[in-house]
C-alpha cells in the first residue's frame, strides 16, 4: 500500500498556533484504494508541527428527544433535557469538558506513522510555498523543522 494522493486545504497564513491545514489522502494497493478525509496539520505549543489523524466525537441518544447528544454532556443540546447515568461504558469520562474522542484512523507504529506523515507533511510544505510564492513574499511558518511526535 502506498499514499497515491494528498489533497491540502490550508488554514490561514500558518502562523501561531492550532490548525494549519486539513488534508485528504488516498491509499492504494493492489486490490483497494481507501479514502481518508480530515488528517489535520497542527501546530503545538511549543512550534512542532504534527499530524493529527481524524477524530469522531463518542455521543449517545437522549432519552427525551431521541436525538444525538455528545457522551459526556449532562444535558442534550437539543431538547434541554438532564441526561442521566454514565456518558459511555466504553470511554471512560475525560477532562475535557464534556468531550469524547476516539481516533478513526490510528498508525500502530512508529514505521508507519513515518510512512504516513512524510508524504502528507511534504504536500503540507509545497501548499505553504506555492502561498506564499502567490502572494509574492517568503514563507513565514518555518514548518521545514517540523517534527513528528514519537511513541
Amino acid at each position: 500500500m502506498r499514499v497515491e494522493r494528498v489533497d491540502m486545504r490550508l488554514v490561514g497564513d500558518g502562523s501561531g498556533e492550532g490548525v494549519l491545514a486539513y488534508a485528504d489522502i488516498v491509499l492504494a494497493g493492489e486490490e483497494a484504494r481507501l479514502l481518508v478525509r480530515e488528517l489535520r496539520i497542527v501546530r503545538i505549543p511549543g512550534g512542532m508541527v504534527i499530524v493529527g489523524m481524524p477524530s469522531k466525537q463518542v455521543r449517545r441518544k437522549c432519552e427525551s428527544c431521541q436525538m444525538k447528544c455528545p457522551a459526556a454532556s449532562s444535558w442534550c443540546p437539543w431538547c434541554g433535557a438532564r441526561q442521566e447515568g454514565k456518558p459511555s461504558r466504553m470511554y471512560p469520562e475525560t477532562p475535557h469538558g464534556g468531550r469524547l474522542y476516539f481516533d478513526v484512523l490510528y498508525p500502530m507504529s512508529l514505521e508507519s506513522r513515518d510512512w504516513l506523515d512524510a508524504p502528507i507533511m511534504k504536500a503540507y510544505e509545497e501548499a505553504r510555498a506555492a502561498q506564499a510564492s502567490q502572494a509574492g513574499g517568503e514563507a513565514t511558518d518555518g514548518d521545514a523543522g517540523h517534527a513528528t511526535p514519537r511513541g
